[in-house]
């Protein structure tokens, strides 16, 4: 009976890990990022550089020494933690609302930034970033809109430390389906131990 309490136990355990409400993320890479790519060639033209797309994501990924995501479902929040070298820890936050059960979307704060041309000229943009959170293959596309314009500004994929929905409720029918077999086993035993005794 014992084995029977220990293993419905451990069912109703794994039970509340599906239902976490923390999701962390870690080791995110970055695997495409054309906007800001398109806004440095003039710049890598004016200083005789010739830097691929290839190159130019190699970079930006040697750069990160520790990336991860911290997701809380209750507060529908994300936290970013990233370190780059030679630079101190940084810290964002970002509040995001379902679309879906896999997606979610959060909308980031606008702002200025500038783009040199030449020597002596630079190009002003005010943007947004909007931010697509997909919790089934660990990612996030961010799209940054100046003006009329959308385009993708960063697509990052993470590791995650949990596994997708559906394996975690199959591991739970597995669990349970165990605890059934260990109950009608326990069952039967005891049966065959009364009809011994009465014999």
């Amino acid at each position: 009976m014992k084995f029977i309490i220990k293993i419905f136990l451990i069912s109703i355990f794994f039970t509340n890990t599906s239902n976490s409400n923390e999701i962390k993320w870690t080791n995110c890479k970055i695997t495409e990022m054309p906007f800001l790519y398109k806004l440095m060639k003039p710049m890598y033209k004016i200083m005789n550089m010739d830097i691929t797309y290839e190159d130019f994501l190699k970079e930006e990924n040697d750069e990160i020494e520790f990336s991860e995501k911290i997701f809380n479902l209750n507060d529908k929040k994300k936290i970013t933690r990233i370190k780059k070298k030679n630079e101190d820890l940084v810290e964002n936050v970002l509040y995001f609302e379902f679309v879906d059960k896999k997606i979610a979307k959060g909308l980031g704060k606008s702002y200025e930034f500038k783009i040199p041309t030449s020597e002596n000229n630079k190009l002003r943009y005010f943007a947004v970033r909007v931010y697509t959170i997909n919790f089934e293959n660990n990612s996030v596309i961010t799209h940054i809109y100046t003006g009329n314009d959308k385009d993708v500004f960063r697509i990052e994929k993470c590791n995650s430390n949990i596994d997708s929905a559906s394996k975690q409720h199959n591991y739970i029918w597995i669990v349970l389906f165990l605890s059934l077999i260990s109950y009608f086993v326990f069952k039967h035993s005891t049966t065959k131990k009364r009809v011994k005794k009465k014999n």
